[in-house]
């Protein structure tokens, strides 16, 4: 996992806080050696509880949603965005 972090001082208008997005392996040009490998793929596909490898557009949402007014009381947490992957 790599996580995200996030410091909202570019919102002037907005509270500045630390939040972290801890998402889970994403597809992307910089991930596909990782998910053209077998045993590699084979591997993450079987720590995701949700059956697919996540999109970029996966963790849009969560990024859109920390940035309004919609998480004005959110500050200082991490926000797992895994498919499952840290339910066990």
């Amino acid at each position: 996992h790599r996580d995200l972090h996030l410091t909202l001082h570019s919102f002037p208008t907005r509270r500045s806080s630390d939040l972290t997005l801890c998402p889970t392996f994403i597809r992307t040009p910089l991930t596909a050696p990782t998910f053209a490998d077998p045993e590699k793929r084979a591997w993450i596909e079987s720590k995701i509880k949700l059956p697919r490898i996540a999109e970029v557009e996966d963790v849009m949402g969560a990024v859109v949603f920390l940035a309004s007014d919609a998480s004005a009381m959110v500050t200082g947490t991490s926000l797992l965005i895994d498919g499952g992957w840290t339910a066990g």
